[in-house]
């Protein structure tokens, strides 16, 4: 099942990229873009930088220089499509800070057990 949703995460990160292309008009195909972004999803793992911010910007001017495309929409399209990402991140976030399910969570683990509390801790010999 990790698998399986890791494949689908992937997936819909080089759809996001290549609907940012289209809508700005950049000349590249979904062939393309499936064929760069994984690589440039796995540079921006790198921990030099806050969430891959400029490091995936310079992963796309890169990768868009070498596959012969022009590195000021691979630029754009990085910083469009990471920019999506984060709003979707900060949906997300707050579903899941307003969802019910999380509160109540949240007091079943405040609840403290009282019979615990007068039994004598054991020490290890």
């Amino acid at each position: 099942m990790v698998l399986l949703l890791s494949l689908v995460n992937h997936l819909l990160t080089i759809v996001i990229s290549a609907c940012v292309a289209i809508a700005i008009a950049a000349p590249v195909s979904f062939f393309q873009m499936a064929m760069l972004i994984p690589p440039i999803g796995l540079i921006t793992l790198i921990p030099i930088s806050i969430a891959g911010w400029g490091v995936r910007e310079q992963a796309m001017q890169a990768a868009f220089r070498y596959a012969g495309l022009s590195t000021a929409d691979g630029v754009t399209i990085s910083i469009l499509s990471g920019a999506i990402m984060f709003l979707l991140g900060a949906i997300g976030g707050l579903v899941w800070l307003l969802s019910s399910e999380k509160a109540q969570k949240g007091a079943d683990t405040m609840e403290i057990d009282e019979s615990a509390l007068d039994e004598p801790l054991e020490t290890p010999r």
